[in-house]
């Protein structure tokens, strides 16, 4: 992506939150926990969203924020961006996104639960300029 980009050009990368898509809740004690924070390998999943009669076999690896922030700027971009957007009030967008899952319905283990997106982050937001 560097090569292609103009000098000060912008790029902006979103995905998972390495502490949501690293982590689960422990139900009987309301706690959250990362399993492995520093496991770079490889892993499989599967994601299914039942309100949109949708799955799938993902297969990918995680990064911790540091792997992330040092990629960028090791490629010749500057941060001037890094956002952790907490998730908005669902009363005020009504969609059924994340209201079930795997899980049953509004199922606090759900990582898209909007009472655990209030907790940990979902997404990463990293904005850079290319220098």
């Amino acid at each position: 992506m560097q090569k292609t980009l103009r000098r000060r050009g912008i790029f902006v990368l979103c995905l998972d939150h390495p502490f949501r898509s690293l982590g689960n809740w422990d139900l009987k004690k309301d706690k959250y926990f990362i399993d492995n924070y520093f496991n770079r390998g490889e892993n499989e999943w599967d994601y299914v969203f039942p309100e949109e009669n949708v799955s799938g076999r993902f297969r990918g690896a995680c990064w911790t924020l540091g792997d992330l922030v040092t990629g960028f700027l090791d490629s010749g971009f500057k941060i001037d961006k890094l956002l952790e957007p907490e998730p908005v009030k669902r009363e005020e967008y009504p969609d059924r996104f994340g209201a079930s899952s795997r899980y049953g319905t509004n199922h606090r283990q759900d990582p898209f639960n909007f009472e655990n997106l209030k907790r940990i982050p979902g997404t990463i937001i990293i904005r850079g300029i290319k220098e």
